[in-house]
């Protein structure tokens, strides 16, 4: 049994990303057009991540690759429902997560977390991740990257699968009202606008 920073409610254990979850990286970015051309497959890069912040429903991306480019370049396909965040770069620091709405190809920048379903709830992963710092996890603040094994070292509260549901139920539902709040907020302040 993995030892935690803190006592778990009873049912509960603290897990390893890696012993829970497959944990990959993508694959270098095509160089030229022609992979690219009438590109049907999306291709995630990092900037997507950051144009959608901290999303569970990733599916827009700016480029989109095509038959060449999965035939010859051997790219890195990550499944729908996939966690994604960056893992070179100063974009690390943003600590930006989403998950994938379809199957995309990655680019190599990102890391990937598929959970085992027998074993634990993707939302619920997901929003354990959106309170990791991976900030902590880089080598080296000069030249920030994030390596795949210290990745799946990450611990995380491992509750029952439908104690998981029951929780992800709530924190969707308060996600619901803070965007709701958002919305009214936005609404105001161009209401204001008009006004002036």
């Amino acid at each position: 049994m993995t030892e935690g920073p803190y006592k778990l409610p009873e049912g509960w254990r603290w897990v390893r990303l890696g012993e829970m979850a497959r944990v990959f990286s993508g694959s270098s970015a095509p160089q030229g057009r022609k992979y690219f051309e009438q590109g049907k497959y999306p291709f995630v890069r990092v900037q997507d991540l950051g144009r959608h912040g901290i999303t569970t429903e990733l599916k827009e991306t700016t480029d989109k690759v095509n038959e060449l480019a999965i035939k010859e370049l051997r790219l890195v396909k990550a499944p729908k429902g996939s966690i994604l965040f960056p893992k070179s770069g100063a974009a690390i620091l943003t600590n930006t997560r989403a998950i994938l709405g379809t199957e995309a190809y990655i680019v190599s920048h990102l890391a990937a977390v598929m959970p085992n379903s027998d074993v634990a709830d993707v939302l619920w992963v997901f929003y354990w991740l959106c309170n990791v710092d991976m900030s902590k996890y880089i080598d080296n603040p000069a030249y920030p990257s994030l390596r795949l094994s210290k990745v799946m070292e990450i611990l995380l509260p491992l509750p029952p699968l439908e104690e998981q549901r029951r929780i992800v139920a709530r924190i969707e539902e308060l996600m619901a009202r803070v965007r709701e709040a958002r919305r009214l907020r936005k609404e105001a302040l161009e209401d204001t606008e008009r006004l002036w």
